[in-house]
This record gives structure tokens, sequence and C-alpha cells, in this order.
């Protein structure tokens, strides 16, 4: 009995120059070319710095970026309900403003105890998005996953710089794009992460002008009464925005997280 003949054997998974592309090592998965490249000089050893080993994703990884998305959307509805109590209560305090004999106790006292649940619900959920968000990015920026030719800052960033006074303006949105392009080795970036900061920074902006309009101290007018109304207004517009972001946000943690379980180890 002959033995049956098979093609020859492929070459294990791992990078090598790529075939059509001087300068440049692609990915092989074992079967065919993947989409993910890189110089060449990082493959030489004399050429690449003696650094400790990326750490490994890990398989809790996932989970996390689930757990994220649960919360960030949950944030997205309670949000809409803010914005919905603020609306409701820019419209009665107008009301009184124009007709001091129709103030009602009874509604301003349900106004104040749904405006704090609410309060209470997203300051919550803002502490939970924020430990989510930060423990997701800063294991993504520093694991293997991560092809460190389109790294630019320390993984450190996916933590200081939600904190760093003025640079937090800008340096997570940079660190999430860190992530999405050293995932894709550089490849399609997208629009819904300039998207999602944007919307963010100006619903921060929004809240900041609502808390401005609001009257120093208890209203003693019926000028303060209106202000007080107008802050309302402008408020809703900014719970209104805070839960776009938060549903682009979702999108986002989405997308990257795709993109990063989809890259081969480095």
């Amino acid at each position: 009995m002959s033995t049956p003949q098979t093609g020859p054997a492929l070459p294990p998974a791992g990078w090598y120059p790529d075939p059509g592309q001087p300068g440049l090592a692609r990915w092989w998965d074992g079967v065919q070319w993947s989409g993910h490249a890189q110089p060449a000089s990082l493959l030489t050893p004399a050429a690449r710095p003696a650094v400790a080993p990326r750490p490994p994703l890990g398989p809790g990884w996932r989970k996390l970026a689930i757990a994220l998305q649960v919360v960030l959307a949950t944030s997205a509805a309670v949000g809409l309900v803010s914005g919905a109590v603020s609306i409701w209560a820019s419209r009665v305090i107008h009301g009184w403003s124009e007709d001091p004999t129709t103030v009602e106790i009874g509604t301003g006292e349900a106004i104040d105890n749904a405006g704090i649940t609410v309060t209470v619900a997203q300051l919550l959920l803002l502490l939970a998005g924020a430990v989510l968000m930060i423990t997701w990015l800063y294991r993504a920026h520093r694991s293997d996953r991560m092809n460190p030719a389109f790294l630019k800052h320390g993984s450190g960033w996916a933590i200081g710089g939600w904190f760093t006074p003025i640079l937090s303006l800008w340096r997570p949105y940079q660190m999430v794009r860190e992530v999405e392009g050293a995932a894709s080795t550089g490849l399609h970036r997208s629009p819904l992460v300039g998207l999602w900061w944007a919307t963010w920074l100006l619903s921060t902006v929004a809240a900041s002008v609502a808390a401005a309009m609001m009257p120093d101290e208890e209203a003693s007018s019926l000028d303060d009464v209106a202000d007080i109304a107008d802050a309302f207004a402008v408020d809703a517009v900014a719970q209104g925005l805070t839960a776009v972001a938060a549903g682009l946000a979702v999108l986002v943690v989405r997308h990257v997280t795709r993109r990063v379980l989809s890259a081969p180890a480095v």
C-alpha cells in the first residue's frame, strides 16, 4: 500500500518579509498572508531595543469590554431620562416665572426628587464606566496585540491622560486612536472615534454653561426663576449630548475591541 502524497508543509505562523513590498514584514497566519504589516527593521534583533515582552491580552479582556458596553449603554439611557427631567423642569419653572400664582410645592418637590435620583444614577455609572474604560484601554495598549511601530505614548497615559488638566481634553482620544491603529497596523480608522470624543467635549461644555447660568443663591425674583428655567433648558441639551456620546462610546468600544482581538500577538 502506497502512502498518499501531500503538498509541501506551510511555514508556521509568524512575521516574514513581505513578498510584494520590500522593506516591510507581513504576518503569515499559517495559511495565508494577513493585512497586518510592519517595518522589516523591527524584525532584526540588532535594530530592536531590549525591552521586556509585552504581556498577553488575557481571556478576561473581552468580558471587560462587554461590561463596559453595558455600562455605557445604561448611561445613555439614563442620560435621556435626565434630559427629559430637565425639559420638564424648564417648562414648569418657566410657567411659574410668567404666573407665580401657579407655583405648586408638590411639583417642585417632585422635580427635585427626580433630579436627585438621575444625578445619583449618573454619578454611579460615571464611576463604573471610568474604571472599566481606563482598565480596558490600559490593558489593550500594553498588550502583545499592539504593533510597537504605531505606539507613540507610554501605556501609563491610558490612565493619567484622563486626569491631567488641559491634556485630558485630547490625550484619552489619542490613546484610543493608538490602540485602534496599533491593532490594525495603521489600516482604515473609523470616524466614530473622533465623533464620540467631539460629542463628549460638547456635552461637557454645555453642562458647564448650564451650571454657570444657575443663580448663585436661592431665587428671589422672577428674573432668577426665569434664569433657572433657561439653565434647565441648556442642561437638557447637555444631557442629550451626553446620551449620544455614551451611545457612540458603545460603538467605539465594540469597534476597537474587534480590531484588537483580530490582531496577531507580536
